[in-house]
Order: C-alpha cells, then sequence, then structure tokens
C-alpha cells in the first residue's frame, strides 16, 4: 500500500540524527513496540528516536510536554506530533474551533523549535470514540477527524515548511485486527503498521 507523504523541503535537515515523537497513547504504544524490533526503538533508521508519548494527553498537554523535554536535552532537528484525536469529543470542540487551537500551538512551536523540521502524523479512525454521542455520533467524530487531517495536510507544507505523514491509506476500521478489543488502541499488527509508516516517512524526507 502506498505511504502518503507531503512536504516541503525548504526546511528540511539534511542528514539530521535527532527524531521526538511526542503525543498521546499512539507514540507511546508504538514506541514500546518499537522497543521490541530488531534496531530498537531507533527503527534502524541511524539516528537517535525520542518516543514521548503520554496515554490519555490532550492537545492542551502538548504544550507543556514539549516545554519539560527542552529544559533537559536540545532541540531536535525532526519533531513528529501525533496528537489532537482525544480532544475530538469534547462537546463544543468544532472542527472549525479545533484546527485553530491546533494551527495557533504550531505557529508557536515553529518559533520554539525555529530549526527543527515539524511533521504531522495523521489522526488514525477509531472502531469505537469513547465520548461521542450515541447513534452516528462516531461517523460524526471521524469526519471530523478527516476535516482536521486535511487542514492540517495543506497547513504544515504551505505555512510551516513542514511534512505531513498519512495512515489511511493502511490503517483503517475495515481492518478490525489492527485494533485492539476496546476499538480506540491499536493492536500488535495495527502498531506495526503505524511504525512502518513513520519509518517510511522519515526516510522519504
Amino acid at each position: 500500500m502506498t505511504l502518503v507523504i507531503q512536504a516541503n523541503f525548504a526546511k528540511s535537515i539534511p542528514g539530521f540524527k535527532t527524531v521526538w515523537i511526542v503525543g498521546s497513547s499512539i507514540p507511546y504504544w508504538a514506541g514500546e513496540e518499537a522497543g521490541r524490533r530488531p534496531g530498537g526503538k531507533n527503527l534502524k533508521l541511524g539516528f537517535d528516536i525520542t518516543w514521548k508519548g503520554i496515554r490519555g494527553l490532550k492537545w492542551e498537554d502538548l504544550d507543556q510536554l514539549l516545554s519539560q523535554e527542552i529544559k533537559f536535552q536540545p532541540r531536535p532537528d525532526v519533531l513528529i506530533i501525533h496528537a489532537g484525536s482525544n480532544d475530538l469529543t469534547t462537546p463544543g470542540n468544532t472542527a472549525v474551533r479545533f484546527i485553530q487551537d491546533i494551527q495557533c500551538s504550531l505557529y508557536r512551536y515553529n518559533v520554539m523549535f525555529p530549526k527543527t523540521l515539524l511533521i504531522w502524523s495523521a489522526l488514525l479512525p477509531r472502531l469505537y470514540w469513547h465520548g461521542a454521542p450515541l447513534g452516528k455520533g462516531g461517523v460524526k467524530i471521524d469526519v471530523k477527524r478527516r476535516k482536521v487531517n486535511k487542514a492540517m495536510k495543506k497547513f504544515m507544507v504551505s505555512e510551516l515548511d513542514g511534512a505531513f505523514i498519512s495512515h489511511d491509506t493502511n490503517i483503517n476500521v475495515h481492518q478490525t485486527s489492527l485494533f485492539r478489543y476496546d476499538g480506540t488502541h491499536l493492536s500488535q499488527s495495527g502498531n506495526n503498521a503505524y511504525l512502518n509508516n513513520i519509518q517510511g516517512g522519515l526516510e522519504f524526507i
């Protein structure tokens, strides 16, 4: 299956050595799975990858996470952000409002990390959205998710000289084996599919 990468190489880092992958439970569990792979958490790519996922993280928590990280270590050459799914079911948090919140944060991160290539890792689908309204609430949340991803793909490339990694081609709700029993988190095979996307995106960039 084809991995979808969008990038503006005006800010790409040739020969980069350090990568942070930050966000919610998706990078948390992916980092755990990466540790069990040949080559470990660095995915055999020849540079250092730091996995910093916090289970249950909301978008508003990302500022504190990044501020804490830069106190103790140099800024990375590449920063991959995978966060926001846990905010999609928040009442009143429309797609338009959430996209604006994300963009404001990313403008700020672009200043915090002036020499870092920023990458948006697309929000994943779920078989079950905790907190979604009954009935067709899950369908509406997935529509919101796709709107956010679409907006971020354009924003990352055109506004931040960054990149966008899509996952929809090989992680979707029709492949139920990629999800755990809770319908939210990825199974082992799902995590491996996610890791293949991240590795492929970094190799491409």
